[in-house]
């Protein structure tokens, strides 16, 4: 998701945030992470550019933050490399295998899409996206660029408070697979805080891809273990199926929706509409040459379809639960199709130079919360910090979920127009955001208190 615009002098800012934005002017890296963030500002300080960095945080976030993302899972990014002078995306999604057809499932009496399990696994797209932006992009070799992760994988590493919590929720599925139960849990139980966690047999599979590139994952020894992977009504694979995307990104269509729009009372539930409650990790990369880097890594749900390949210590994504089984719809399950997607980097660019690289992981929270931030950071004058630490609303299936800090008059204004209030917890996604100041050249990160993020720079 690309913007630009051109805007005046903005507001002042009206909030602060828990804490100051960072700032920074020969490189700066914003992950969901602490240890992800510092693996990544080391691999800038080794002369590595944004693309190389941001590698190394998805790698490292694979090992300690194993619930949301992995090399069993899809990536997305967004790229502005200066040498091309304008903004690149990467699809680093993969698809159903070559016999998941319709009649596979109708022969097995499954009427939906399993949410976890093998049939949810499609072929992960993450290594490929590495590698393709590595080969085209990269400086490091990616020996030096997978080592922090493959070293956390190894020695260990301290699991920390809020991911010891999301680990803790999904002890019950982990304990259904022998595999997952031998590389995700403790003597049955999933690592506390505090404690050091090992994942050696993921470690073995980074070194293997490390030294042999992305045949090792997808053609050696670790593609024998994947093998059993083989097998909203506009979204569908634009390979697959015509999608009316010029119709749907036009100004004319945004007017026609807006006028469905009474600003005094709630519309009633709109259609068409998709639901996903993704578990995923965003991360962002600006270098000293001003390369921006906008990348998302996922598994779908908490550690994916609750499967783990064999002994390679890779926990496979569930992403073909989006697929459906109606034979008219767009996004019908087939061979070698890609299953509906809402990963969504984003970058803002003004007069054609990267200005604000970010993201808010969650599902369908994404672009929402995309909307959110850039109304936060260009309307209301909010920094890189505040933008995204102020409250979120997330809209879905006909409700609307606030969180608690907006005012009370604030919900008794919605409920007056007919909006049907609820409580959410952790249905917010996570930010993570680098700015580059237009007139300095400064940039400027933020980082979600939601989670444990860390933008950090030098």
């Amino acid at each position: 998701m690309v913007f630009s615009f051109q805007h005046g002098d903005r507001p002042a800012p009206n909030v602060r945030g828990s804490r100051s934005p960072v700032l920074g002017m020969n490189g700066m890296v914003a992950t969901s992470q602490p240890l992800a963030s510092a693996a990544a500002l080391r691999v800038l300080q080794d002369g590595g550019n944004a693309v190389d960095a941001a590698i190394t945080a998805a790698a490292v976030l694979n090992v300690v933050e194993p619930m949301m993302t992995g090399i069993g899972g899809d990536m997305f990014a967004l790229v502005y490399m200066q040498q091309d002078g304008k903004p690149a995306g990467l699809n680093g999604s993969g698809w159903a295998g070559s016999k998941a057809t319709l009649d596979f499932f109708n022969s097995r009496h499954i009427l939906d899409m399993p949410s976890s399990g093998m049939h949810a696994v499609s072929v992960p797209g993450a290594v490929a996206g590495w590698y393709k932006l590595h080969g085209k992009y990269g400086k490091l070799p990616m020996s030096r660029i997978l080592a922090p992760a493959i070293e956390y994988a190894e020695k260990g590493f301290p699991v920390s408070d809020i991911i010891a919590a999301q680990w803790q929720r999904s002890e019950p599925a982990l304990r259904r697979t022998p595999d997952a139960a031998r590389d995700l849990l403790v003597d049955g139980r999933t690592p506390r805080h505090g404690e050091v966690f090992k994942m050696p047999e993921l470690a073995r599979t980074l070194k293997r891809i490390a030294g042999g590139g992305r045949d090792v994952f997808y053609k050696g020894e670790i593609a024998k273990k994947l093998a059993f992977a083989d097998r909203d009504a506009y979204i569908a694979d634009p390979d697959k199926v015509r999608v009316p995307v010029s119709r749907l990104i036009s100004k004319d269509y945004a007017a026609e929706r807006r006028k469905l729009i009474d600003k005094n009372r709630a519309m009633p539930v709109a259609k068409p509409g998709i639901s996903e409650n993704g578990d995923t990790v965003y991360l962002t990369v600006v270098d000293k040459d001003r390369n921006a880097v906008s990348f998302i890594n996922s598994l779908f749900a908490s550690f994916g379809s609750g499967l783990v390949a064999g002994d390679t210590g890779i926990v496979l994504h569930n992403r073909g639960a989006l697929f459906q089984l109606d034979g008219k719809h767009p996004n019908v399950i087939a061979p070698r199709k890609r299953p509906f997607h809402t990963l969504i980097p984003a970058m803002v660019l003004k007069e054609g130079k990267p200005f604000f690289s970010f993201g808010v992981m969650g599902g369908d929270m994404q672009p929402q919360g995309h909307v959110q931030v850039l109304v936060n950071l260009i309307d209301f004058g909010m920094d890189a910090q505040q933008a995204g630490e102020a409250p979120r609303f997330r809209h879905g299936n006909g409700s609307v979920a606030l969180e608690s800090a907006f005012a009370v008059d604030v919900r008794s204004g919605l409920t007056r127009k007919g909006h049907n209030l609820i409580d959410a917890i952790d249905a917010w996604g996570g930010y993570q955001g680098i700015l580059i100041d237009p007139r300095t050249g400064v940039l400027i990160g933020g980082s979600d208190p939601r989670k444990d993020g860390l933008a950090i720079g030098w």
